[in-house]
């Protein structure tokens, strides 16, 4: 974090209302006193801070940000719901022109959009193919908010990888190679990865990292199912920065967001009640979640390095120490290089 807040721009004390969603006192005065011990969690499980990259400013509204993304192009993959959502309104309100990718995403009149199904190496390549034939221009901020958590009864795809491996790494990985080998990032071009980034995870070694993404074992409890994928993530963001040259690459954690939707494939329906309530105390409002991520892209503090992470409290943290592992980064590629190969010799 730097010096100050993010969440001060957006919060509110205001009394419930009639027809307000529970989601919506996310933020509030009221909860301040446990986002702040929230806080103070988050930092003990992270990763140290990066005293090259620094914390970044905080600003207090999205037009602010308004001399970096002033008519420049964003692309916001899995920018439907929840965080990915509110990052899509506040580059538009930075003056961002806005293009939306999602399975439901449809077009507006402020914003364009591909639909596309990206749970299969399929619908990645056929979202590519769509936009190459689009002939739009290159974008200058390309983020990534897809994801999948855990599905326990049914933990694998149509193309045999598992759910979360599907969308936080071969999704994305497909997407990025694909839009930069069809000139569909312009030189300098920032990509922010929205994951788990910068945790502090103990037991792991670069062969339970490989492991966890080859998943011959799908993943029994949500822990393993999320953190080591977090870390081959940042992993695969610095062999991304060797891969693409012209590419400025962030990871970034979003913490929790008030609209975050838990689903029944990884937890049951009688604890969504109590997990929504517990969430609440804690998660930064929708709006106070898009500013933050907003904030760290367009910073100064990116551009000190080709790859630099940050939490939702601006902190520049360093990543976990086998994120820094070049064959642990070039492995997670060219494994992902290779599922996306199978499939295609499949069809």
């Amino acid at each position: 974090m730097a010096t100050r807040q993010v969440e001060t721009a957006q919060s509110t004390d205001a009394p419930p209302a009639a027809g307000r969603s529970l989601s919506s006192y996310a933020g509030a005065a009221l909860f301040a006193p446990t986002r702040l011990l929230f806080r103070a969690m988050v930092r003990l499980g992270s990763t140290p801070l990066d005293d090259e990259i620094g914390n970044v400013e905080a600003v207090a509204s999205p037009s602010d940000l308004g001399a970096a993304y002033r008519g420049k192009r964003a692309i916001v993959v899995g920018g439907t719901k929840s965080i990915g959502a509110t990052i899509v309104t506040t580059m538009q309100s930075a003056g961002a022109k806005v293009t939306v990718v999602a399975r439901s995403a449809v077009a507006t009149d402020t914003t364009d959009a591909f639909a596309a199904d990206l749970s299969t190496v399929a619908g990645c390549e056929k979202l590519i193919d769509d936009i190459a034939a689009a002939g739009v221009a290159p974008w200058d901020y390309l983020v990534f908010t897809v994801g999948a958590w855990p599905d326990f009864s049914q933990p694998y795809t149509s193309d045999g990888v598992e759910k979360v491996v599907a969308l936080d790494l071969l999704a994305r990985h497909l997407v990025l190679d694909g839009l930069a080998a069809h000139g569909l990032l312009a030189s300098g071009a920032r990509v922010l990865n929205v994951l788990a980034s910068a945790q502090l995870v103990p037991l792991q070694t670069e062969e339970s990292v490989k492991a966890r993404v080859e998943a011959k074992t799908p993943p029994a409890t949500l822990p393993y199912a999320l953190f080591p994928v977090g870390i081959a993530a940042d992993a695969w963001l610095q062999d991304a920065a060797a891969r693409h040259p012209s590419l400025t690459l962030v990871g970034m954690f979003p913490g929790i967001v008030a609209s975050t939707q838990l689903p029944l494939c990884t937890f049951p329906s009688w604890m969504m009640p109590a997990l929504t309530a517990a969430m609440l105390p804690v998660a930064s409002s929708d709006a106070d979640a898009g500013l933050a991520h907003a904030t760290v892209l367009a910073s100064p503090n990116v551009a000190r390095k080709r790859v630099s992470y940050f939490n939702y409290m601006l902190e520049g943290r360093r990543a976990h120490e086998l994120a820094y592992s070049p064959t642990l980064g070039a492995w997670i590629s060219a494994h992902l290089d290779g599922i996306a190969a199978a499939s295609r010799a499949a069809r």
